[in-house]
């Protein structure tokens, strides 16, 4: 909803929502966790159309080589952009182990 107070606002931001339909950077933590992830699963959602139903201009991404274009119409909108970046769920999974940890740390606090 900040995107709508943003348009009724016209305030001249851009926001990258990366998309791969799952809430992929919760899966570690549930797995460390429980030994198993779940209601990560959320579906195809077109965060461009969420954003142009809230009063802002929408993009869409699929391909690396089409970011930055929409990049470039998002800097030249009136006012807000949602850009909506479809992602790979297993490719997002391929952090390394530092990495992972540190994400951890802001759940459990510092790591032994």
């Amino acid at each position: 909803m900040e995107m709508q107070s943003a348009a009724r606002q016209n305030l001249k931001l851009t926001t990258i929502v990366l998309a791969e339909g799952l809430w992929t950077i919760e899966e570690p933590n549930e797995r460390m966790l429980f030994g198993k992830a779940f209601g990560t699963d959320m579906g195809a959602v077109r965060w461009d159309k969420v954003g142009e139903g809230l009063g802002c201009r929408g993009e869409y991404v699929e391909r690396l080589e089409d970011l930055e274009p929409a990049l470039g119409r998002a800097k030249e909108a009136w006012g807000p952009t949602v850009v909506c970046v479809k992602t790979d769920h297993d490719a997002n999974l391929a952090v390394p182990q530092e990495l992972l940890m540190r994400f951890v740390e802001v759940y459990q606090g510092p790591m032994p």
